[in-house]
Formats: C-alpha cells, sequence, structure tokens
C-alpha cells in the first residue's frame, strides 16, 4: 500500500501521472488538502473515478496555532483527519516538507519501521539547487533525538520528474521520468473531468499572457508592477492579458490592465483554454516551463530573470533575491541545451522590446 498527499493541482496532475505510469497495479491512497479553490468538489471527482483506494480531504484549518503545530508535529499527534492507528504504507509520495506529511510519515513509520520516502516533482524546486525539505540542522537534530518516527530522519530514495536530465538534486541515482500528457490522452481526459473543465471560448489567440506571482511572500525584492508597465508600453500592436495568481489582489495592477478571468492555476488553463498561439511572460514563473515539459506544447515564452537579474528599476541587490533570480537564468540554459528552443530570455529592455516587436 503507498500513499500520496497534495495540496495544489498540479501536485494532483503529477501524482496521477506518477501513479498510471509507475504504480498502476499497486494499491494507493491519496490525502487532498482542502486548502486551493475547488478542492471539495475535486475531491468528490477523484472519488468517481476510482484511482485509488482511499481519497482523503484534509481540513487544513485544524493544524493549530503557531505553537500547538509544531507540538503536533514533534510528537506526532494527528487532530488533522480520523486515521487508522494500524495504517500501514510501504512508500508515502511528496512534493516538499508538508505539515500533514510529517504527521502521516510519523505514524505509518511506526507500524513500518521500513516505510520510505519518495519525491515527485513539484515545478522548479526540483530543479534548482535548493532543499527540497528545508530544515536546520540543528532543528532535525533536535526533531530526530525526540521523535524516533520523525520524517527527518529519512533519506528520499526516489525522484520522479518530467525532465530528470535537467536537475541539480545531488542524490541523482534513482530519477525517473515523467512522461508527457498529451492532449485526448486517457489522462489528459481523465484531469478534465476531474477539475471538472470544459473548453472556454474566451479568445486569447496571438496575445501576450503575464504570469503575475505573489513574489513578495517569499521575500523577494522584484517590482512585478513596473514590469507590467514596461510590458504595456512594448504591446502596443497586440493583447495583452495579466494571469493573476489566486494569492494577489484583483486591483494590484490598475482598472487598466485586462486580468484573464479564471482563478485556475496556469497548469489547468491549458486543459481548459486554447492556448496555442498564445505568448507566455513572467519573471521567474515555474510556469513558463510547464507548457512543454508537462503538455509537450511549444508555447513562445519570455523569461524575465536576466533583465530583471541585472537592473535595480526591477530588483534590489537583496542576496536571496539575485541567488533566485540566477537560479531560474541558469536552469534556462540548461533547458535550451538539452534542445528546447522555446524559451526566450532577453538580457536588458531592448533586447526584449526587439523580441516583442518581432512577434
Amino acid at each position: 500500500m503507498i500513499a500520496f498527499i497534495a495540496w495544489t493541482p498540479l501536485h494532483i496532475i503529477n501524482i496521477l501521472n506518477t501513479k498510471q505510469t509507475y504504480y498502476s497495479d499497486i494499491k494507493a491512497d491519496l490525502y487532498v488538502y482542502d486548502e486551493f479553490n475547488g478542492a471539495h468538489q475535486v475531491y468528490q471527482n477523484l472519488l468517481k473515478e476510482n484511482v485509488f483506494q482511499n481519497v482523503y480531504l484534509v481540513d487544513y484549518k485544524q493544524i493549530g496555532n503557531k505553537f500547538s503545530s509544531k507540538w503536533n508535529v514533534l510528537f506526532n499527534i494527528n487532530r488533522m483527519i480520523k486515521l487508522d492507528k494500524k495504517i500501514d504504507y510501504d512508500i508515502i509520495f511528496t512534493q516538499g516538507g508538508n505539515y500533514f506529511l510529517k504527521i502521516l510519515f510519523g505514524q505509518a513509520k511506526k507500524n513500518n519501521p521500513n516505510v520510505e520516502l519518495k519525491y515527485i516533482e513539484d515545478g522548479l524546486a526540483t530543479y534548482l539547487d535548493v532543499s527540497l525539505l528545508n530544515i536546520s540542522a540543528i532543528r532535525k537534530k533536535i526533531m530526530n533525538l525526540i521523535n524516533p518516527y520523525s520524517m527527518f530522519s529519512a533519506e528520499i530514495t526516489d525522484y520522479y520528474l518530467y525532465e530528470p536530465k535537467l536537475t541539480n538534486i545531488k542524490q541523482s541515482l534513482h530519477l525517473n521520468r515523467l512522461p508527457t500528457i498529451d492532449a485526448g490522452s486517457m489522462l489528459y481526459e481523465q484531469l478534465k473531468r476531474i477539475f471538472s473543465l470544459s473548453l472556454n471560448e474566451t479568445n486569447l489567440s496571438k496575445s501576450l499572457l503575464f504570469l503575475d506571482q505573489p513574489l513578495e511572500i517569499g521575500g523577494l525584492q522584484i517590482k512585478e508592477d513596473r514590469i507590467v508597465n514596461l510590458l504595456k508600453k512594448y504591446t502596443l500592436h497586440k493583447k495583452f492579458i495579466v494571469k493573476l495568481h489566486p494569492r494577489t489582489n484583483p486591483k494590484r495592477y490598475g482598472d487598466e490592465v485586462e486580468i484573464m478571468n479564471t482563478d485556475l492555476p496556469l497548469e489547468l488553463c491549458f486543459l481548459a483554454y486554447d492556448l496555442k498561439d498564445t505568448v507566455i511572460v513572467s519573471c521567474i514563473s515555474t510556469a513558463s516551463f510547464t507548457p512543454r515539459m508537462i503538455f509537450g506544447l511549444e508555447n513562445k515564452v519570455i523569461l524575465l530573470s536576466e533583465m530583471v537579474r541585472k537592473n535595480r528599476e526591477f530588483s534590489t541587490e537583496d542576496e536571496h533575491t539575485q541567488k533566485v533570480l540566477v537560479g531560474v537564468s541558469e536552469f534556462r540554459e540548461r533547458y535550451q541545451a538539452s534542445g528546447y528552443q522555446n524559451v526566450l530570455m532577453p538580457a536588458n529592455k531592448k533586447e526584449l522590446e526587439l523580441i516583442l516587436k518581432g512577434e
């Protein structure tokens, strides 16, 4: 028996791909956090698909306050969902250091000391030189000392990625490739049912779609409002649309910017809209690479990480900000070196203007 945990729509996409590609005959449970838009309906639709032995909806609001949540993780106390105390999993899959994962893993390890931890791709973090289970060495040592079933005593044994050759993961002995999800395939149609999607007739043909991100939440000092103003200035001859992140204030860019009328993440927009002629622009969004890596689509993408990194009009010299920008730019270089030519990366405003004029 194996278990998966999802707290975003992208997780569900990649979990289903992993399950059906590598574990189609293995009984599995799926735990769905109810913190993303439409989670309750997605949960109901997943039940109808009969892919998993059990599908559980986890009430993330039961995490508790700052103190109690840490106490619960430290001592494997579960207050979020009713679980069988004899729960027994051979493998638990994750996309990062989720709160409920830590508790589930601890409870599973009590019953099966050999339970494995495996990792499924969750955007660019998988490909950049970062820690996938971010925790300080001191905190990890304390956790493992107090809690013999701590998830942090485990090592990730396998990775499931769309482009294993592009990753910076040092423990690269067990990298498994996920296939692209082609239009019309069984999984493609299944995802449309799970997310209750039908083709939206909104005309986005030959438009420029900017992917907004709440970068300040992650502590990044990047001025996206100035980037949007520049794009508006350079795209007077074509339709310019902003795709807002779900956590972004709808009024962030004022009334003069056209906003894409959807709360779907971009990954699902490719299932719900005709975006084949749409040019995608972003600063550092993981979704810039989604069309090609997940769905095999060849949308032209303009990645602004280098222009933003070099120009104090758009970013500061903050060390964390610069490190992230460098990491994204370096990944794009590896991406292009592997043979993909659809992501353009202007080094300055003049290069960006020339690219947009050439559209």
